[in-house]
């Protein structure tokens, strides 16, 4: 019986702790997520830290006439987001996914240049790493496209950027 009460042994313990979060817009959060500088604001929108960001290749006129992508094409675009480590740990890995209801991921994939960090390296504290995407309207498969383009309303992929830092 002394064993037992010199054992410091318990069966249940509740208590109540405050947890406090703070988010950040993409800019200014641990994984900072922002355009490139390169491309303007009518691809990529994030005018300040406080905003989630947002693309829309293809959706403006462009001041020079262009109004998106060529059908029947292979269109990359390179380096057109750069994720930042603005935490204090490595990040071990970041995976990347395409998601949509119309085969969007048949259509969309991330691009990343030669040099750059692969999914598996890690992005230490204040590195950054760049993607783009690559848009494959050559084969007529998924429902978002027809005839080689992008149907309205049909091609509204999400992407999920995951990324780990180590314990």
């Amino acid at each position: 019986g002394g064993a037992l009460i010199g054992t410091g042994a318990f069966d249940t313990v509740e208590a109540e702790r405050t947890v406090n979060v703070e988010t950040a817009g993409d800019g200014a959060a641990l994984l900072g997520i922002a355009a490139n500088p390169d491309y303007d604001d009518e691809i990529i929108t994030d005018a300040d830290a406080g905003e989630t960001l947002e693309i829309d290749i293809g959706g403006a006129t462009t001041t020079e006439g262009g109004e998106g992508i060529n059908q029947n094409a292979r269109t990359v675009i390179s380096d057109l987001v750069d994720l930042t480590n603005q935490g204090t740990q490595d990040v071990e890995s970041i995976e990347f996914e395409v998601d949509g209801d119309n085969g969007e991921e048949d259509v969309l994939s991330v691009v990343r240049e030669e040099g750059e960090p692969s999914s598996t390296d890690p992005l230490e504290p204040g590195q950054t790493y760049s993607f783009g995407f690559e848009i494959d309207l050559l084969d007529d498969g998924p429902a978002a496209v027809e005839d080689g383009d992008i149907v309205d309303g049909d091609f509204e992929p999400t992407l999920t950027i995951t990324a780990e830092s180590e314990e």
